[in-house]
């Protein structure tokens, strides 16, 4: 099962374990230079924290596209509450609180974006770039049952769905060459609002 601490182990690992300078430049029809001498496809692990720690991502640009290129990622929420015990389908938040009298407690969205953009290169080492998603939430709402007839122990998760439903999201950041081979990203995000954080490999191009 997939899990936060496995999504933070693999960003770690991209992190961490990259191809050396030396070894890179011998691969076939890697970038040899710069952002702004050779042509970078890059593809990734990225997260908006802390809300979705999942999340999959690919750059282009080149000196051909006038040092132009184009992002895009996909992210979303790892766990939801419909995944434990306590989330109870059968019951809406108005029956929770006009019918059960419950209290509610906390509240939670899960959240799924694609996203892209166009990215402008600004020196050797580093890019910019800004765009605009789709994003998809869905909200929970938490209540306690003082009678704990329903939900674990008195609690249980219910979908929200009037608090559900598509937005738009913003993004703006920045990918910097760590080495020919690795690219870092950095970020924010608006829907769900967090810090976007990425590492990406550079694919070789092909002939």
């Amino acid at each position: 099962m997939w899990t936060k601490s496995t999504s933070m182990m693999i960003l770690v690992v991209s992190l961490a374990l990259y191809p050396g300078r030396a070894a890179w430049s011998q691969m076939p029809n890697a970038p040899g230079g710069d952002f702004q001498t050779s042509a970078y496809w890059a593809v990734g692990y990225a997260v908006n924290a802390p809300t979705q720690l999942m999340g999959f991502s690919t750059v282009i640009f080149s000196p051909g596209l006038a040092h132009w290129g184009v992002y895009a990622d996909y992210k979303r929420t790892l766990d939801s509450p419909e995944d434990g015990d306590e989330y109870d389908g059968s019951v809406t938040p108005s029956q929770a609180i006009n019918d059960f009298n419950d209290r509610r407690t906390d509240d939670e969205s899960v959240w799924t974006t694609v996203n892209v953009g166009i990215v402008r290169v600004l020196t050797g080492d580093l890019a910019v770039y800004a765009g605009a998603g789709y994003a998809r939430e869905e909200a929970y709402e938490q209540y306690f049952d003082d009678q704990r007839d329903r939900g674990v122990f008195g609690y249980y998760w219910v979908k929200d769905d009037a608090g559900s439903g598509n937005r738009l999201n913003l993004l703006a950041g920045a990918w910097l060459r760590a080495t020919p081979g690795v690219l870092f990203q950095f970020g924010a995000e608006t829907a769900p609002r967090g810090f976007t954080v990425g590492a990406a490999l550079v694919l070789p191009f092909l002939r």
